[in-house]
């Protein structure tokens, strides 16, 4: 028997549940945050954050999904 957790259809359903929850939380508050009167320059900026973090640890993303 393996000591790897096994894990099933409910909890990837919770993982994204979570995730998407968190997604939108972080994209309510870049819209109110940056440029709240002009959408475009608040998406852009959003961009350029998300850019600059998959910029400065796109290498610990690639290791968390191999993992």
């Amino acid at each position: 028997m393996s000591d790897e957790p096994v894990f099933g259809l409910s909890d990837g359903i919770f993982v994204f549940i979570g995730a998407v929850s968190l997604w939108r939380a972080v994209t309510a508050f870049e819209d109110a945050y940056f440029f709240p009167n002009d959408n475009e320059r608040s998406v852009l900026a959003s961009a350029a954050v998300g850019l600059g973090i998959m910029a400065w640890k796109g290498k610990d993303f690639l290791a968390i999904l191999k993992a």
